[in-house]
């Protein structure tokens, strides 16, 4: 997965941009949701392949704290509805309970609550946007037993 840090914020800047978010947003955005190759190489990141071989979408994860952290979930444009989203879940949550994590929690863009409440997740508050003042998002968490 080493030299994918561009393709993967490539996804996630499109899959962001996906839900009509503007320019000036997207902008905002941009250095949060730039994935590195220290990211790739020190936290949980993996990528889901479509059958032509191409990056379907990608999950960033670290465990902190007993709770495994999403930072990022994103399907490439092209590809949401098809799964993808589902299987990178499964792949979050064995490694979660893989390291003894009592839990799994996010910050979730608002458009992804519903994907995330059919994955198990319930809302839990809000945390505050690491990319627009002001902005704040809903905070999903999932106890894992």
């Amino acid at each position: 997965m080493a030299g994918e840090a561009g393709s993967l914020s490539d996804i996630a800047l499109r899959s962001k941009a996906f839900w009509g978010y503007g320019r000036d947003f997207m902008s905002a955005c941009r250095p949060e949701l730039r994935i590195s190759e220290d990211d790739i190489a020190h936290d949980d990141v993996w990528v889901v392949q479509t059958p032509e071989g191409g990056l379907g979408g990608f999950a960033h994860c670290v465990c902190a704290d007993g709770v495994f952290e999403v930072l990022a979930l994103f399907i490439a444009p092209e590809h949401i509805g098809k799964g993808y989203g589902t299987d990178l879940w499964q792949i979050v949550e064995r490694r979660a309970r893989a390291l003894g994590c009592a839990g799994i929690g996010l910050d979730s863009d608002p458009y992804a609550v519903g994907f995330y409440r059919r994955m198990g997740m319930v809302e839990h508050g809000e945390a505050p946007s690491g990319s627009v003042p002001g902005r704040w998002l809903p905070r999903m968490v999932k106890r894992l037993s």
